[in-house]
């Protein structure tokens, strides 16, 4: 029975070493912690980059890259791509095609590749061959008839910086040197949300701005503000001159519909004089409150003031109108 404590405790603490790994390994996946990996000479790689063996959280998938015989390997379009260099500075990664390595031999290349083509092989024998190399648009007349379009590739142009004759050994090595692409605009879109702008300043580093989304949003405001405002005013002041010349139009018309009844017009800083600043109020009429008032020649009037009326004030001026032309023991006229 002793004997066999020591063998139940390996297997406990074997057992509690799995269950740590394991939580670790699931700790990890969790918080999303993603080591740098590595292929070849190709080392740390990371965000955005990831290789098909890492986790699926690490990195983005739009920049997957692949590990094939040791070598770093990018597909882009159908097309293979080898990974010569990955800069996190300033947010390049160089490649260069599969097809053309700096320890293949220039003559070896020449053969059948699907979807490739740029130099023209003029003529090629075990000894010895001959290449043309173009680095512009060619059309299919310009090329010889004892020629054959043999490969198409990119590269960096500024490397040859516009040298002619150049040997084609030099070309080659340039050719398998590779040319650089920038992933920036996709950083700068994950950084900045609202926009911005990235420049490559001193020690080849990316430097960026983004515009904050309070100023863009604030900014908008205010352009719709100073746009907006004139039109609302000018329709405001369209409304409230439409009402009011409506009713200026009625009364002008009672003006002269009525003018057997002497009609005189005042002002309203005219009545409120007369009645005093609408101190003695006699009563309510039908639709509105009646005021003493008092000419400049002495004689006493009542002022009756509109305050709620439908149709633009016409039942008003009908009352009115109706007031001026009955004769009766109780309606008094002023004389």
């Amino acid at each position: 029975m002793e004997s066999g404590r020591p063998m139940l405790s390996a297997r406990f603490m074997a057992f509690l070493v799995l269950i740590v790994l394991f939580l670790g390994t699931s700790n990890a996946k969790i918080d999303g912690i993603c080591s740098p990996s590595s292929c070849g000479n190709i080392l740390n790689i990371s965000s955005p980059f990831r290789l098909k063996t890492d986790l699926e959280n690490c990195g983005d998938l739009k920049y997957e890259l692949s590990c094939e015989n040791n070598l770093t390997v990018l597909y882009l379009y159908s097309v293979k791509y080898l990974v010569k260099a990955i800069n996190y500075n300033n947010y390049t990664i160089r490649i260069a095609d599969a097809i053309v390595q700096k320890d293949t031999a220039p003559c070896n290349i020449a053969g059948k590749f699907p979807n490739q083509d740029t130099g023209a092989n003029s003529s090629q024998s075990k000894r010895q061959c001959y290449y043309y190399v173009v680095d512009s648009l060619l059309n299919v007349s310009d090329l010889n008839n004892h020629c054959r379009i043999e490969l198409k590739t990119l590269m960096s142009r500024n490397r040859m910086n516009g040298e002619t004759n150049t040997s084609y050994v030099d070309i080659h090595n340039e050719l398998a040197y590779g040319f650089e692409l920038s992933w920036l605009p996709s950083f700068l879109q994950h950084l900045c949300t609202g926009g911005g702008s990235c420049y490559i300043g001193d020690s080849n580093k990316v430097h960026c701005s983004c515009y904050r989304y309070l100023d863009i949003e604030l900014s908008l405001a205010c352009a719709k503000f100073v746009l907006g405002a004139p039109v609302v005013v000018a329709f405001l002041m369209y409304k409230w001159r439409r009402r009011h010349l409506s009713t200026f139009n009625s009364i002008e018309e009672f003006l002269h519909n009525h003018n057997n009844l002497i009609p005189i017009r005042y002002s309203y800083s005219d009545i409120k004089k007369m009645t005093k600043n609408f101190k003695n109020k006699l009563g309510e009429g039908g639709f509105g409150s009646v005021f003493k008032g008092k000419l400049r020649s002495g004689r006493l009037v009542a002022i009756k003031i509109l305050s709620k009326s439908k149709g633009k004030g016409q039942d008003f001026i009908n009352e009115i109108a109706t007031i001026g032309r009955i004769h009766h023991v109780n309606v008094v006229h002023f004389s």
